[in-house]
């Protein structure tokens, strides 16, 4: 159970570690938005970042089943 809880901890901070260095590319505004919801460390963040992943998995999903979909870039 120990190596579980260290699994999940050491990817839970992988993840939030890449956020961060998106995020670092973005304005002012949406980047407090993600340090206020995802980046502080309680429970209500790490349950945030769960719901996050969760949803950008099914965007990965979704977009690997319908290959002819495109996303097109920000500009």
């Amino acid at each position: 159970m120990e190596k579980i809880f260290k699994e999940f901890n050491s990817n839970l901070q992988q993840f939030t570690d890449m956020l961060k260095t998106i995020v670092t590319s973005c304005d002012e505004k949406t980047s407090k938005q993600f340090s206020d919801r995802y980046f502080e460390l309680n429970q209500e963040s790490i349950v945030n970042l769960m719901d996050l992943a969760e949803d950008l998995a099914t965007c990965k999903e979704f977009f690997n089943g319908n290959p002819e979909m495109e996303l097109s870039p920000l500009s």
